[in-house]
């Protein structure tokens, strides 16, 4: 039902963003993989393209995340629920998690290097498990492959303990750089929809 009702929302009522607010243990982190996933087979159907999804958490939650979203192991993570072929697979094969600057500077190392599309600095396709705190100014400046992943049109960005994003704190300025929450016209992360996980909603505003 939760997945059910974020997709009408995505989807029917054209909202761009949308907030899960179950309680703790309640499976947030899968309610979210699925959004995901339905929204990718929905852009395939449309005939659109859906390559690069963002997760932004805590840095003691990357790892949690990498587990969640495993392909490795057949008995474990979320891709096992998916058909075959779905679509979302390919992004699942792409798993990119980065909780230090150091792993960041290793995937670069390693090949993952950012191109110019459509006017955009796009990282290649797949979906990206960030530490929120390495994408703030002053840290992403020290790495090549930071600054590509926020400059990156990202088709779903999804925010992990968003209720830290509603105090005017650091986090807060990955989205309002000028601090005002409320200015859409400011420069910050890009992307075309957002996903908002939280325990403890009331710290949200609507606005």
């Amino acid at each position: 039902r939760v997945v059910a009702a974020a997709l009408r929302r995505f989807l029917v009522h054209a909202q761009r963003g949308v907030v899960l607010a179950d309680e703790v243990g309640f499976g947030k982190t899968y309610e979210a993989l699925a959004v995901l996933s339905h929204l990718c087979a929905h852009a395939r159907l449309r005939r659109r393209p859906f390559e690069r999804a963002l997760v932004l958490c805590k840095p003691a939650l990357v790892r949690k995340w990498e587990e969640e979203t495993s392909s490795t192991r057949a008995d474990r993570g979320f891709p096992r629920y998916l058909r075959e072929k779905h679509p979302a697979h390919k992004l699942f094969d792409n798993v990119r998690c980065i909780d230090n600057r150091a792993t960041a500077r290793e995937l670069r190392n390693a090949g993952v290097h950012g191109q110019l599309i459509d006017g955009h600095h796009q990282v290649p396709p797949g979906l990206y498990i960030v530490n929120e705190k390495l994408l703030q100014e002053e840290k992403r400046q020290s790495s090549v492959l930071l600054r590509q992943i926020w400059r990156t049109h990202w088709d779903v960005v999804i925010v992990d303990e968003a209720h830290h994003y509603a105090h005017g704190n650091r986090p807060t300025f990955l989205f309002a750089p000028d601090g005002d929450i409320r200015n859409y016209q400011q420069p910050g992360l890009e992307f075309d929809k957002i996903l908002a996980l939280t325990a403890t909603p009331f710290e949200l505003s609507p606005n």
